[in-house]
């Protein structure tokens, strides 16, 4: 959420403390059922008050914004659509597809148990309490499916059976000439601990909504998935106290399910997407892509943002045409690509320029090269050795470009840096990683079709914003690569390459 916006630094730390004390505090399933929705609390307050009052709603706004239309004008025709309308129907489906008990009725438990155990207005919190009742959601657990009884166990503590008893047991004691408060309060703990589980599904189930989408074979086909989610192997004696996330797929049991915390969760959302698909050899790339798509919030990516990386790319280029006339130009160019392209694609591109086989040279650098190219020559060249409107136009960038923004449009790489969010950093020649054994780290090398995206939306005017809905075209563009195999990464970039104006007002009318 500060990422997003819609929570400052030292909100999100002072809020996080808190979230630790209690936490730290805690002793019991109650304790944490408390903790957390206390927390939860906690946040709407201090980030959403104007609209604490659904839990839900505010939430969901603080994640993906507020509804705004995004228009445009291309090819001689008006478009328009609604890109956090969409997204946000997308993210309330995927929580109805997994039947996640709202947070507001569960702070609304919360609150109406609280007062109870203070002997407030019984009579109306007991018929609040219990209107509350069916709006706790389960999913039967199916008694034909074999699955041992740990599994069956670790299901079964989502179903709501028990809050019906402790509900009668509480209208029992309220019944009474004298009400004992003491009991009141332990069945209170009763409670709470009884919604512990729909209390841990509600908090994943905003990380289910925001990173997965409703058309996910997985997410649409076994209700039962996020509650299967789970946080550690329990199955693997030397398994690690924070797993990595990662899809495990499986027939037996209780099926497929997904493992592990949520800091690299990009990662199996994208596993998870292409999981069920007939993605050939393109599958790692394909998942590592859809990932590196999903992670990425395109509303702070702007217009100018999309000129200047346009800039970037032409003015790279430039210094590979005029390198050609120009020997010292040529010499800078030789030195600047070192360790940058491989040393096949580089004397592709020193040979054709030399040939003059500009088809040649050009080919040899992907679009990410041509960036990290142009970084080269800004940081080597105060004046420019020619004369070009390309040039002019990058050293006085409009005041609402921010070339930091751009990082959005690098990938996610997790196991090239380390780190989940988006870089657009010079990772290396793509044939350094083509010979490892696990193509992991090709697969993030090769995953550069935000930038394609990027650079044909910036030249028709496509808002960045409508983005993040050209998912569907990046599934399509990897089946068409037709790799030879799990390391062709140029397949990947020819058919990347292929991306035009025509397919993308194609894939965002699809949308509409």
């Amino acid at each position: 959420m500060q990422e997003a916006g819609a929570v400052p630094g030292k909100t999100v730390a002072e809020l996080f403390g808190r979230v630790c004390e209690r936490f730290k505090s805690a002793a019991t399933t109650a304790d944490y059922a408390l903790a957390s929705l206390s927390s939860v609390r906690d946040l709407l307050e201090r980030a959403a008050p104007k609209d604490a009052a659904n839990a839900d709603a505010a939430i969901e706004k603080m994640l993906l914004g507020a509804s705004t239309q995004v228009e445009w004008e291309s090819g001689g025709e008006h478009h328009g659509l609604d890109p956090v309308a969409m997204r946000s129907a997308a993210y309330r489906k995927v929580l109805a597809e997994q039947k996640v008990t709202s947070l507001q009725t569960l702070l609304e438990c919360e609150r109406l148990l609280r007062e109870l155990s203070e002997g407030k207005a019984p009579a109306d919190r007991l018929k609040a309490l219990e209107g509350q009742e069916g709006s706790i959601l389960s999913v039967p657990v199916p008694k034909n499916v074999k699955m041992n009884d740990a599994d069956r166990k670790f299901l079964s503590a989502y179903e709501r059976d028990k809050v019906p008893e402790i509900v009668a047991h509480l209208k029992q004691q309220f019944a009474r000439k004298k009400v004992n408060l003491d009991d009141v309060k332990k069945l209170r703990v009763e409670f709470l601990a009884a919604i512990a589980p729909q209390v841990k599904m509600a908090l994943i189930g905003i990380v289910y909504g925001y990173f997965l989408s409703p058309d996910d074979l997985l997410v649409s086909e076994d209700p039962l998935l996020l509650r299967k989610h789970r946080f550690l192997d329990l199955d693997v004696a030397s398994a690690s106290i924070f797993p990595i996330s990662e899809l495990s797929k499986t027939s037996e049991g209780a099926g497929s399910h997904l493992l592990g915390g949520f800091a690299q969760f990009h990662r199996v959302a994208g596993q998870l997407a292409v999981s069920g698909e007939k993605t050939g050899n393109s599958e790692m790339v394909a998942a590592a892509q859809i990932g590196s798509l999903r992670v990425t919030d395109w509303r702070y990516l702007k217009e100018d943002d999309l000129l200047v990386l346009g800039l970037r790319l032409r003015l790279a280029r430039e210094w590979i045409l005029h390198a050609g006339s120009d020997p010292k130009l040529m010499d800078a160019l030789a030195e600047d690509t070192l360790g940058l392209l491989s040393t096949t694609r580089r004397a592709q591109l020193l040979d054709g320029i030399a040939a003059r086989d500009w088809e040649s040279a050009l080919s040899a650098a992907t679009l990410g090269d041509l960036f990290a190219l142009s970084g080269r020559y800004l940081a080597r060249y105060s004046k420019d050795s020619w004369q070009s409107p390309v040039v002019v136009a990058l050293r006085q960038a409009p005041p609402a470009a921010d070339e930091s923004r751009l990082r959005a449009l690098g990938g996610s790489s997790v196991e090239l840096m380390g780190c989940a969010h988006s870089h657009l950093a010079v990772l290396g020649p793509y044939e350094q990683y083509e010979w490892l054994l696990l193509p992991y780290k090709l697969a993030e090398r090769a995953a550069e079709f935000k930038l394609f995206l990027a650079d044909v939306a910036g030249r028709v005017g496509v808002p960045a914003a409508t983005l993040g809905f050209a998912e569907p075209l990046a599934r399509q563009m990897l089946v068409k690569a037709r790799m030879a195999d799990v390391h062709d990464w140029r397949a990947v970039t020819r058919s990347f390459a292929g991306l035009d104006e025509t397919m993308l007002e194609s894939a965002l009318d699809q949308k509409k």
